[in-house]
């Protein structure tokens, strides 16, 4: 929950991300666009999303399993569970 905090403030920001993104895009092809920069920097931001709260949905899924009171790592994966 603080990654997801923090990268809701001005650090996570597309201006600050673009300093770190941009500079490695352009030692990998010095003769990259900027509209291309901006789009590798769009899915590269959008997939961090997709990552930090699928990773908090599996901690908060796994919490709520052994607060049950099943073992996590035994029991059989039930879809209906997860959705």
């Amino acid at each position: 929950m603080g990654v997801i905090f923090a990268g809701s403030t001005d650090l996570g920001a597309s201006h600050r991300t673009s300093r770190i993104i941009g500079p490695i895009l352009r030692w990998f092809n010095p003769n990259v666009s900027d509209e291309t920069i901006g789009a590798i920097q769009a899915v590269v931001r959008k997939g961090a999303h997709i990552t930090e709260y699928g990773i908090l949905a599996m901690l908060t899924w796994r919490g709520w399993r052994v607060a049950r009171g099943e073992k996590v790592l035994t029991e059989k994966w039930d879809w209906r569970e997860a959705a």
